[in-house]
C-alpha cells in the first residue's frame, strides 16, 4: 500500500472515529462534565439522575456546636427530595454531540444546576427536636460582673460564661439552605448563631483600667494646678497616660 492510500486510509479512520464519538456524545455528557460536583462524564442523563439521587439518599449534613458536640440530620429525616426540573436536559441539550472536542479545551463546570428539596412539616420537625435546643442541656450566657469582697477590702471580676444557646430563627434558614445545598457539616459558632454575653471580662478590666486613670489624673491634675502652670499639667497627665 503505497502512502497515498495509508494517509487516505488513516483520514478515513480519524473521521469514523470522530463521527462515532459524535454520535456517542449527542447522548452522554462531555470530557470533564461536572454538575454540582457531580462527575457525569461518559453519562447519559438518565444515568447522571441516578447518581445524584443515590447520593441523596444517603446525604446526612452534621451540626458543630459548642463544647465540641455534633449533631446529624439526614436526608429521610427532612424528606430531601430530587427535583427532576428538566435542568440536567438543558444542558445535555447545550452539548452538542458534533463539538464534543471543544471540552478537552474548555470547562464543563454547572453550578447551580441540581434542584432539591424538602418537605417543610419535617424539616420544621426535624429542627425544633434538635438536640441544641434540648431545655435541659442549654445554657444561657452570663455577662461578667464585679464582687465586693469585704474581708480584703477588694473587688474581683466573675468571667462571663458563654454557654450554649442558639439563635433558632436566624440559624433555620441557614441550615434549611445549607441542607439544599448538601452542605456536609455547617458549624454554628462560624455561622454567628449562638447568643453570647455582652459584657465580658476583658471589657470590665479595661472600664476598671479607664476608671483608674481618671482617678489618678484628676489627683494630679488639682496637684499640678496648685503648683505649676496649665501647660506643665497638661504634659504631666500625658505622661501618666503613656505609661501606666
Amino acid at each position: 500500500m503505497d502512502k497515498k492510500k495509508k494517509a487516505g486510509l488513516a483520514v478515513l479512520i480519524i473521521i469514523a472515529l470522530y463521527v462515532a464519538a459524535s454520535i456517542f456524545f449527542q447522548y452522554h455528557y462531555f470530557i470533564g462534565t461536572k454538575v454540582n460536583g457531580y462527575s457525569c462524564a461518559f453519562r447519559s442523563v438518565s444515568k447522571a439522575k441516578e447518581l445524584i439521587k443515590k447520593d441523596v439518599k444517603s446525604y446526612k449534613i452534621t451540626i458543630k456546636e459548642r463544647d465540641k458536640k455534633k449533631e446529624s440530620i439526614s436526608s429521610s429525616q427532612v424528606k430531601l427530595a430530587f427535583k427532576d426540573d428538566g435542568k440536567l436536559e438543558n444542558i445535555k441539550a447545550g452539548q452538542k454531540g458534533y463539538a464534543w472536542i471543544t471540552a478537552l479545551f474548555q470547562s464543563q463546570n454547572y453550578k447551580d444546576a441540581i434542584t432539591l428539596t424538602v418537605d417543610n412539616d419535617a424539616f420544621n420537625d426535624t429542627y425544633k427536636n434538635l438536640n441544641a435546643f434540648n431545655k435541659d442541656m442549654v445554657i444561657a450566657p452570663v455577662d461578667a460582673y464585679s464582687t465586693y469582697d469585704a474581708a480584703s477590702n477588694s473587688y474581683s471580676i466573675v468571667p462571663e460564661v458563654y454557654g450554649n444557646t442558639v439563635k433558632r430563627k436566624q440559624f433555620k434558614p441557614i441550615l434549611k439552605e445549607a441542607i439544599l445545598n448538601m452542605e456536609r457539616s455547617i458549624d454554628i459558632e462560624k455561622k454567628d448563631c449562638y447568643k453570647n454575653p455582652v459584657y465580658k471580662i476583658f471589657r470590665l478590666h479595661m472600664h476598671e483600667l479607664i476608671c483608674k486613670r481618671i482617678f489618678n489624673l484628676n489627683i494630679y491634675a488639682k496637684a499640678f494646678t496648685q503648683t505649676a502652670s496649665f501647660t506643665a499639667c497638661r504634659y504631666k497627665m500625658l505622661i501618666l497616660l503613656w505609661t501606666y
